[in-house]
């Protein structure tokens, strides 16, 4: 038998492989429409809508009105966003409102003359201190303002020019009002009106409103209507459906004489007040402090009531060391101040904190029940976030009430 040997063979060298060539893939070329465009900046932040804008000249054209339509700014940047707007004169008549949101905005008084003739769309209008106004100006103002905001003192032009605006609906003031109040006739449309107590009464005692609310300080309502004040509001002609204030000062308006003026009441909202913590730390019940008074005084009197809102404050002053109102003590004034309360229509009970939003409906019956409350928050004042100025503006135009609360 033969044998076999099994013969080592030496490795052939492998040939050498050469890497396969890197293929680029090709690029891809979309081409959208400009109205998917237009919906995606919709969508967007404000980050994203400027990015967009940068696309192509044509998404710029059709979008930019997303960032001026609705302008808030502060500081410095408003001297910056007036020269935008003077060098582009095609940017101002797209501006419908417009905010200067703190003392320090400032604008350069040139540049400024020249965009706010040309600013023929605005509803909105918000000034600060240092923003100026000359009465050569005013004839030659083209917009008709639904709505102005003035965080310093009003006077001179700038009482000129509201005296012009009858197309006015809402007014806030975040300080004093010097001179005539503007006649019924000059401001026709005039439904709302935001202020400290004092330019409340002044302007109740000549112009009709359907909407109030009282402006405070930011942890505590304070009690600012003197009688003399609360006796020019009894004088109105006004017929009040919604009103935001303190306990202490619808008190004083009851008391001296301005029920005619609140019977049409539909909404009371109350701000927090020190009696609203005092009873918690002493023995003082609630029903004798400012607001179980007021609360007991909401009877038969009120035909057209419906709800009654309680907004606790959302800090405290530096030399206020009392915890903030929470979820669980709404149930301690719902039940207390069901017992005194006794207007027929009002059946709607709301206790808001900062963290908490609570509904009782059917209040004080034995269909009673508690339910979160999903509505607008009531934290928010006329004055809108930085980037949501926007839609807060148009959301308070169509639903003043819950801008009240």
């Amino acid at each position: 038998m033969r044998r076999f040997t099994a013969r080592r063979q030496t490795p052939r060298p492998r040939r050498a492989v050469s890497p396969a060539p890197v293929v680029s893939p090709a690029p891809i070329s979309i081409s959208l429409n400009g109205d998917i465009y237009l919906e995606v900046a919709r969508l967007s932040d404000r980050n994203d809508q400027i990015s967009l804008c940068r696309v192509s000249k044509e998404v710029y054209l059709n979008s930019r009105f997303l960032l001026y339509q609705n302008i808030y700014v502060r500081g410095s940047a408003a001297n910056a966003l007036v020269d935008t707007l003077d060098k582009n004169t095609d940017l101002p008549p797209i501006v419908a409102s417009l905010l200067f949101a703190d003392e320090d905005a400032f604008v350069d008084i040139v540049q400024w003359e020249r965009v706010i003739v040309q600013l023929k769309n605005l509803r909105f209008l918000g000034i600060a201190p240092l923003i100026p106004l000359r009465r050569s100006w005013i004839p030659r103002l083209c917009f008709r303002l639904s709505w102005f905001e003035s965080l310093s003192t009003v006077s001179d032009e700038w009482l000129d020019l509201l005296r012009r605006q009858s197309s006015l609906e809402h007014l806030v003031f975040g300080d004093s009002f010097h001179g005539d109040i503007p006649t019924s006739n000059e401001l026709p449309l005039l439904q709302t009106i935001y202020a400290p107590g004092p330019v409340i009464a002044q302007f109740a005692k000549h112009l009709r409103f359907r909407h109030i609310r009282f402006d405070y300080d930011r942890y505590l309502a304070s009690w600012s209507l003197l009688p003399s004040e609360a006796l020019d509001f009894s004088l109105s002609s006004s017929k009040i459906t919604t009103i935001r204030i303190s306990a202490p000062d619808l008190l004083k308006l009851i008391t001296h004489g301005a029920q005619d003026v609140l019977s049409p009441l539909e909404h009371v909202v109350l701000e927090e007040d020190r009696s609203w913590t005092d009873h918690l730390y002493t023995n003082i019940p609630l029903l004798t402090t400012s607001l179980g008074k007021v609360v007991a005084m909401l009877d038969g009197s009120f035909p057209q009531l419906k709800s009654l809102v309680l907004v606790c404050a959302s800090r405290r002053g530096p030399y206020v060391r009392r915890r903030l109102l929470s979820s669980q003590d709404g149930n301690h004034f719902a039940n207390s101040l069901s017992a005194v309360c006794s207007a027929p229509a009002l059946r709607t009970f709301r206790f808001f904190t900062t963290t908490s939003k609570d509904s009782w409906v059917n209040w004080g019956t034995a269909e009673e029940a508690k339910v979160r409350f999903d509505g607008f928050s009531y934290y928010q004042t006329w004055r809108g976030g930085v980037e949501d100025y926007g839609d807060e503006y148009k959301y308070v135009l169509n639903e003043v009430y819950e801008d009240l609360l």
